[in-house]
């Protein structure tokens, strides 16, 4: 160790190389490179006239010599050598045979060629056809047509590539099947059945699970609608903390409007619904039997889902308010802490 400390510079904090074999002699901040300011010099001069008489490129001088090219090119720099650009480079390269130019009007030396009569062009592919794939043409039509199997499993089955498959399908003029066909299960949902007469009841069963399952991590809607926001205002303004469309894991599970969690002056977890009069179908505007849409439910389906929601939040232990989009619009601040006051003290 003393040896080590003994090799470093009196009066300097320079230290040699190799010699931070320890934590005492390792390299630090603030100390001197052992190799600062030591060049490779060389002869300038020869280097000069390899890339001026001789125009190789520092790239050629470099292995020539064993030093790296960009060191040349700096040295020649700094010794104000007018450098080529790399349009002169390029131009002087093909000059000397180095590259081949191809200009507009030149004939490829490939053209014509394919990997059925070029060897380079056959080894190089990677998407080779096996030449008895072309003999299999009603066996390939037959597993597709009749066994629904997909051009990548038949791809499979006869160790080639799906696009051999979607080339024969096409040549003998077969209707390939769209992507949505796949989706769900084997074959998937077809329009116009329900998912218990696509998969049968068992597969129906885990499809939906999974789908509810995705369902509760999507924040719909995107945006929240006014009358919401105009609530969220009277609750800001009121310092009372929520969140916006919770999930609700309850029968008819869903996500909320506005979740009141417990707080200060709130003792039980609280939900406000604001029911939108077009949505939610306000009865002062539809009758039983009407239809926001074609295959919607009805006004009454609908008033019924959301008194089955309310009561299952209730026996949860949620409390529930409920207003309609009528109401929102003109109800005041003072009023609706005096609603959600009646609601706390009611329960």
């Amino acid at each position: 160790m003393q040896r080590r400390l003994d090799n470093m510079v009196k009066g300097s904090n320079c230290i040699k190389k190799g010699e931070h074999l320890s934590r005492e002699t390792e390299f630090k901040k603030g100390m001197t490179p052992h190799n600062r300011g030591i060049r490779k010099y060389g002869n300038i001069e020869l280097w000069k006239g390899m890339y001026l008489k001789d125009k190789k490129s520092t790239c050629k001088i470099g292995k020539e010599i064993g030093i790296d090219s960009a060191t040349i090119y700096k040295r020649l720099k700094e010794e104000g050598v007018e450098l080529r650009t790399k349009r002169e480079a390029s131009t002087l390269s093909i000059q000397k045979g180095r590259h081949i130019h191809f200009e507009k009007g030149n004939i490829p030396h490939n053209k014509g060629k394919t990997k059925e009569n070029y060897e380079p062009i056959m080894r190089r592919s990677k998407k080779r056809e096996r030449k008895d794939i072309n003999e299999k043409n009603d066996y390939i039509i037959d597993l597709y047509l009749n066994k629904k199997k997909s051009q990548v499993e038949i791809g499979k089955m006869l160790k080639c590539d799906f696009t051999v498959i979607n080339r024969i399908l096409k040549e003998n003029e077969v209707r390939i099947r769209p992507q949505s066909f796949y989706v769900i299960g084997k074959e998937g949902k077809r329009k116009g059945e329900t998912y218990e007469e696509s998969f049968g009841k068992k597969r129906a069963k885990e499809i939906k699970k999974k789908l509810v399952k995705a369902r509760s991590k999507q924040i719909f809607p995107l945006k929240n609608s006014s009358i919401e926001l105009k609530i969220q205002d009277f609750l800001t303004a009121l310092r009372i903390e929520f969140a916006t469309h919770k999930y609700m894991n309850i029968k008819n599970a869903y996500q909320c409007d506005i979740f009141i969690p417990v707080q200060e002056g709130i003792s039980q977890k609280t939900v406000v619904e604001c029911d939108g009069d077009f949505f939610h179908m306000n009865p002062d505007r539809f009758s039983s039997e009407d239809k926001i849409f074609k295959k919607s439910m009805t006004a009454k389906e609908r008033w019924q889902l959301d008194e089955s929601r309310t009561q299952q939040l209730i026996e949860k232990g949620y409390r529930v308010l409920r207003m309609w989009e009528n109401e929102i619009k003109e109800i005041t601040l003072k009023e609706f802490e005096g609603k959600l006051n009646c609601l706390i003290k009611a329960r």
